[in-house]
């Protein structure tokens, strides 16, 4: 499947229309995501915004388990309409188990801290054998 900026697009209006006040936009630091432009409308839809730490490829929000098995889910998926987006998210999210949430949790909690850190945190994760990507 290809992914484009309409199909992002999509994803997030059903997700804003479902969840409006609960968004926390993870922004990376590259240029055009920290554009005037892009910064204004997040202001406007009045989301969070969770500045990416600089120099940190290896927490890209791409990377978060949930968003990696819901990218292979939808891989061969047509989603024609917002009922078809609607009903294949619904279907993902329906059958995962207690432990695919548990983990995930685990994870961004791990990688929350790190922001918090502010990246200040390669050399613990480097040498700890029991780190968790």
């Amino acid at each position: 499947m290809e992914v484009n900026k309409e199909k992002i697009r999509y994803i997030l209006q059903f997700f804003f229309l479902q969840f409006p006040k609960e968004v926390v936009f993870h922004q990376d630091n590259a240029r055009p995501h920290t554009s005037v432009v892009t910064c204004q409308k997040l202001w406007e839809l009045d989301w969070e915004c969770l500045m990416h730490p600089p120099n940190s490829p290896n927490l890209a929000p791409s990377d978060y388990p949930p968003f990696l098995a819901l990218q292979n889910f939808l891989s061969d998926k047509k989603l024609g309409s917002r009922e078809d987006c609607e009903n294949r998210l619904l279907e993902f999210f329906a059958n995962k188990d207690q432990d695919f949430y548990e983990s995930s949790i685990m994870k961004l909690i791990l990688k929350w801290q790190i922001i918090q850190q502010n990246g200040a945190y390669w050399n613990q994760i480097r040498h700890n054998p029991n780190h968790v990507k």
